[in-house]
C-alpha cells in the first residue's frame, strides 16, 4: 500500500450502499461538508426510499442513483453521527459570528491566505 493510502478508510463495495454518516467536498479543495445516507420504508411497507442529506439538503427517492446516494458512497470519507452534528452546528454558529468561515461557502476552494489562523491555546504557567 503506498503512503498516499495509508490514512484512508477501507475499501468499499461500489455497487452495495449502506446508510451512515459521511462528508466530502462539494469542489476541490473545498469544505467537506456533512452528508447522511438514510433508508426509510414508507408507511412501514415496501418499497423502501434513500434518502441522501447533503450540507443539509435533503433528496428521496426509491432509486437511491436518483436520490444522489451514489455521489456520497462514491466520494465521501465515513465519519460518525457524532462529527456529523458538530459539522451542523459549526455551520450555524458560523452564520452568527463568522461570515467569513469556509463552512459557509463550500462550493468554493479554500484559499489559506483568506482563512483567518487558529491561534495555539494557551496553557497556564
Amino acid at each position: 500500500m503506498s503512503a498516499n493510502h495509508r490514512h484512508r478508510q477501507p475499501s468499499r463495495l461500489t455497487d452495495q450502499y449502506e446508510t451512515g454518516y459521511f462528508r466530502m467536498p462539494l469542489v476541490r479543495g473545498g469544505w467537506k461538508v456533512p452528508c447522511r445516507i438514510a433508508l426509510h420504508a414508507a408507511d412501514g411497507c415496501l418499497p423502501v426510499v434513500w434518502t441522501a442529506t447533503v450540507d443539509g439538503v435533503e433528496t428521496s427517492a426509491h432509486d437511491p442513483v436518483h436520490a444522489g446516494v451514489d455521489r456520497i458512497w462514491h466520494y465521501a470519507d465515513r465519519i460518525d453521527a457524532f462529527e456529523y452534528l458538530e459539522l451542523l452546528a459549526l455551520k450555524d454558529r458560523c452564520r452568527v459570528n463568522d461570515h467569513g468561515h469556509p463552512c459557509l461557502h463550500p462550493r468554493e476552494k479554500i484559499d489559506a491566505l483568506k482563512v483567518r489562523p487558529v491561534l495555539p491555546r494557551r496553557t497556564p504557567a
